[in-house]
Order: C-alpha cells, then sequence, then structure tokens
C-alpha cells in the first residue's frame, strides 16, 4: 500500500542513551503487518538490510548512527512489490532514504483504475461503481522514493517530521492519472506525489507513546492539473513497544493505533464519507538481528 508512516514509527524511533553499542556490521530484519480504514487497506512489508555502524556514540547526537542496504517486500491483497532500498543515519535527529521498487497490480478491489483529467469523481462510492463496470484493470509499474525524517527530544517530549516524495511509473492503459489508495489522492501516471506526517509524541518510560499525527499530502499533476489540492488529515496516536533486547533474533515488537480526521480532503470531509468518520490504522512491528550478537 506504500503508506510507510507506521514503518516510520519502527525504524527511527529515538534509541536510548545507555544501551549497548552494536558491532560494527549487521544483518537485521525489519516486519510490519498493518491494517487501515477509510480508505480500506491491509498490507505486509519486509526488509532484510545489511547495517553498517558510522560512528561509536560519543555524543548524544551520534547514538544509533548507520547506513543500512537490502531488499524488501511488500504484499497486499490487492497488489505487490519488491525492491531495494538505501537508509543512512548520520546524526540521532536525522535519517534518509531512497527506495526503488517494481510493483504489479492484480486488478482486485477495484484497483487500478486511471483517468484522463482530475475533473472526473474519483470517491469511493464512484470507485465501486467503476469496479462494477469492468473499468478496474491488472497493470505494472515502478515506484522510486526519498524519505527525509528529522527528530528531536527534550525530556519525555519528542517532535518528528517525515517527508515522503514519491515517483511514480505506472501503465495506466495510456490515461495520464491514476487513482493511488495508498496515498489516498489522484496521482500522475509518471510524477510525484509529496506527503509529511508531523508527530508530537510524549514518550514514557515503560514503552508507552501517546500524541498526535498531523498527515499532509499532495500530488504534483504538472499540466493534468495546475491547480491540484492537497489533503489534510489530524488525530491522536498511540504506541506501545515491549522486550527491546539488542542483538536478539526478535526485539522491539511494537503496537500502534492511530485515528486521524479529515480536515481537508474533496470526498471525505462530506462530499462522499461523513467528516466524523475517521482514517483508522493499526500494526504490529518488529525487528531483529537474523545473526544475534
Amino acid at each position: 500500500m506504500r503508506w510507510l508512516g507506521l514503518f516510520i514509527l519502527l525504524v527511527s524511533m529515538p534509541a536510548k542513551g545507555d544501551e549497548p553499542v552494536p558491532p560494527k556490521h549487521r544483518l537485521i530484519y525489519n516486519e510490519m503487518t498493518a491494517v487501515r480504514n477509510n480508505p480500506i487497506g491491509a498490507m505486509n512489508l519486509i526488509e532484510v538490510m545489511y547495517r553498517y555502524r558510522l560512528f561509536k556514540p560519543k555524543h548524544i547526537l551520534l547514538n544509533d548512527t548507520h547506513a543500512s542496504v537490502g531488499p524488501f517486500f511488500d504484499i497486499n491483497p490487492a497488489a505487490a512489490a519488491l525492491g531495494g532500498v538505501v537508509r543512512v543515519k548520520p546524526l540521532a535527529v536525522l535519517q534518509v532514504s531512497f527506495s526503488h521498487a517494481w510493483i504489479g497490480y492484480f486488478g482486485t478491489f477495484g484497483l487500478l483504475q486511471s483517468f484522463d483529467s482530475d475533473g472526473i469523481d474519483y470517491s469511493d462510492t464512484q470507485l465501486d461503481k467503476n469496479e462494477d463496470a469492468g473499468q478496474n484493470f491488472a497493470t505494472t509499474g515502478s515506484i522510486s522514493k526519498l524519505e527525509t525524517i528529522l527528530q528531536a527530544k527534550v525530556g519525555p517530549i519528542a517532535a518528528r517530521s517525515a517527508l515522503l516524495a514519491t515517483r511514480y511509473h505506472i501503465n495506466t492503459h495510456g490515461k495520464p492519472l491514476w487513482f493511488d489508495t495508498g496515498l489516498d489522492v489522484l496521482a500522475p501516471e509518471k510524477g510525484w506525489v509529496v506527503k509529511n506526517d508531523l508527530d508530537l509524541l510524549w514518550m514514557g518510560k515503560k514503552g508507552l507513546a501517546l500524541g498526535s499525527r498531523w498527515t499532509w499530502t499532495r500530488a504534483l499533476l504538472g499540466s493534468a492539473s495546475p491547480g491540484a489540492d492537497h489533503t489534510d488529515r489530524v488525530g491522536p496516536i498511540a504506541i506501545y513497544s515491549w522486550k527491546k533486547t539488542p542483538g536478539a533474533k526478535f526485539s522491539h515488537p511494537t503496537v500502534v493505533a492511530m485515528l486521524q480526521w479529515y480536515v481537508k480532503h474533496p470526498y471525505r470531509t462530506g462530499g462522499d464519507v461523513h467528516q466524523g468518520i475517521p482514517y483508522f490504522a493499526a500494526g504490529f512491528l518488529f525487528s531483529g538481528d537474523l545473526v544475534p550478537w
């Protein structure tokens, strides 16, 4: 589904200063299973990565610095993607990732649907009607992503901004636009969608974190729609982690739950779905070292 906001919570959670220094070379994995509603979706994502420790944590800004590279596989009932990712965390407050994947849509769950212009109706109700009329189809393409995460923590309060720029190259059967259910926008056949998640969290001492998230998304449709609009949603988020065992094969299991209400959306603020119905997402995440230390 390419909705990595939950996954970012796992791979970028601030490390504690009293954790043991990891070895220079590691082979790790990250796993996430998640579901959501409004729009509906489900996914399973796994990464297997070689990680190289950049610096010893002699300063708080050098905690958990590393560079990683490896493949990932993402599958859900509507699509599957296989690709690779390079992730660099040169400072505790900064992480940058680049990924590229080949994706195939199965033609299920109303996907994929493409359109000639942004003036069409792409509400959930209309997409269901289009599916009943056989207007969805199976297809393939590629997706590239550039992600930048800035984060800081003062006492128990943490703030994080995750900027994701996604570049599409999808076979849309000759039409310039298609509905991307992952980011919930009308997206370009070849072009960019930009999304930012801004989190403000209270970090408890026993693995509980509570706070809020604001999500802003905009499709850069170019000549297809020079005045393309953006979407906004905001709401609470809760995170609970336990059994964080550095170097173990199974570590840091995490449950994430989030509710967000749409502030701006062409169809989810009363145009098709009542504004009182929130976006809901929940995920279970864990990680580990394939070679324990």
